[in-house]
């Protein structure tokens, strides 16, 4: 008799069907100008140099498109599928972030197994229903690189604090080191090891340095770019930093005494983050959770300190302005699906038909809430369908190009996949600018006319100029 399929294995194979349209489409949709400013850099490893260190966007203006930014942890395993795979495609971009998300499940189930008996159905169920969760899953964006290397460390350092087998503190410094690199938002995870440090540093003084060494190791190489590298390449290229890395600390500190930045704070939990369909559930969790007579300190560290520790991270890094960068909060899901996973359960214990209606329903609404993603890109490409044939044939892949600014930087060059100057309406009407981009190396000019591009050889773009004068 043929074995059916658990239902853990059809939620995952549900969520690989609803992604794969994702996969295969040009970026387009939210947060597009990061995630075409984050396949510039990948692509511009493989084409151009294959340095990490000296990472490069496709706006150039008058420099060399290197600058300062989060270490290229994510870009550069991207570029390495451009070795082999066409870099006029998006889809190895959505690939990683896709096998990255699958890892970020499995260390979900691993670290709710170890901390609760949760089934997994529950905890994938979940997982896949967390709003931010399935939109990160095929972003061209390094947040699910990040939170699964974090993971991965924070539950290898567990194993390695129950057993001492070294494979597991290797894994762990690994882990830790390369996610908060990728993405410091995720440095919440860190707080296992400081706990562990502080607890051994009177009972077992000896195995306190190994904790101790393991921290200081990890935040070296995360100091050494953030605080020392990052900003000698903003400073000795030209190109400031393409992503946000903070704000002024007066006005940080105005925004998190503002009642507003709470209620947008709740805001984003609840919607982006929970949807309203899992709020119950997470509820029901939380509660169940606080009466758990086998409450332990991995689940205060864990349940507790890394989510909390997470908001304190971001506003304090970012004041109020999380909201419209909703993926700060990256580190959030994993525990917003273990309390939503452990609400469904008993929810299920209770009412057994109901939940496993639920099981395969709520994923469905999720879907079908989030349809809107699936011809997000049409919109953002139609000004380059009559564009694009033309640019293949007459640009040279490196010749510099002026791109008027269509309202989304760094997403104006990305469908054209050259390299250039992204500039406003009035730049590009003027004469004396073109004529310096001109001198700069420009050749080419992309000017929108009715929602359409239209391509000039900068020559006649400055003759048509001339002539209007």
């Amino acid at each position: 008799m043929t074995k059916l399929p658990s239902t853990t294995t059809l939620l995952l194979g549900f969520f690989l069907l609803v992604q794969l349209p994702l996969l295969v489409q040009p970026i387009g949709g939210g947060h597009i100008w990061r995630q075409a400013a984050t396949a510039s850099v990948a692509r511009n490893l493989a084409l151009e140099s294959f340095d990490p260190f000296h990472p490069r966007v496709d706006v150039r203006e008058q420099y060399t498109g290197i600058t300062g930014m989060e270490f290229p942890v994510y870009q550069s395993l991207v570029g390495l599928l451009y070795l082999v795979a066409p870099t006029t495609e998006d889809w190895p971009g959505h690939l990683v972030s896709l096998l990255m998300a699958f890892g970020c499940i499995a260390y979900t189930m691993l670290l709710a197994n170890l901390l609760l008996n949760i089934p997994a159905k529950w905890v994938v169920c979940s997982m896949i229903c967390l709003q931010e969760f399935f939109l990160l899953a095929t972003r061209i964006m390094p947040e699910m690189t990040a939170l699964f290397f974090a993971m991965m460390g924070t539950f290898h350092f567990i194993r390695y604090r129950d057993s001492g087998n070294l494979k597991d503190l290797s894994l762990a410094w690994f882990g830790l080191t390369l996610g908060i690199l990728a993405r410091p938002y995720v440095a919440a995870w860190g707080l296992v090891v400081f706990v562990e440090f502080l607890i051994t540093l009177k009972l077992n003084p000896k195995r306190s340095l190994v904790f101790f060494a393991l921290g200081i190791t990890i935040l070296i190489p995360f100091i050494l770019w953030y605080f020392v590298w990052s900003p000698h390449l903003s400073d000795s290229y030209g190109l400031k930093n393409h992503f946000f890395s903070g704000g002024k600390a007066e006005e940080i500190l105005e925004d998190i005494l503002s009642v507003e930045t709470w209620i947008k704070l709740s805001e984003t939990i609840l919607y982006d983050y929970s949807n309203w369909l899992l709020v119950p559930f997470v509820i029901i969790g939380l509660l169940k959770m606080r009466s758990n007579c086998n409450w332990k300190r991995d689940h205060t560290v864990l349940l507790v300190g890394v989510p909390l520790l997470t908001l304190v991270i971001v506003l304090s890094l970012t004041g109020d302005h999380f909201k419209p960068h909703t993926y700060y909060f990256v580190s959030l899901i994993p525990f917003l699906a273990i309390f939503a996973g452990m609400g469904m359960y008993i929810f299920e214990s209770l009412h057994p038909i109901a939940g496993k209606r639920f099981l395969f329903i709520l994923p469905l609404l999720t879907v079908a809430f989030l349809w809107y993603i699936y011809p997000a890109h049409i919109k953002d490409s139609r000004p380059f369908e009559e564009v694009l044939s033309e640019v293949k044939q007459n640009v040279l892949r490196n010749d510099l190009v002026v791109v008027e600014n269509m309202g989304s930087f760094n997403y104006s060059l990305h469908p054209i996949r050259r390299r250039g100057w992204v500039v406003s309406r009035n730049e590009i009407e003027d004469f004396a600018f073109i004529k310096d981009t001109q001198h700069l190396g420009a050749r080419w000019v992309l000017h929108l006319v009715n929602g359409k591009y239209k391509l000039h050889s900068i020559s006649s773009w400055l003759r048509d100029l001339k002539s209007e004068e």
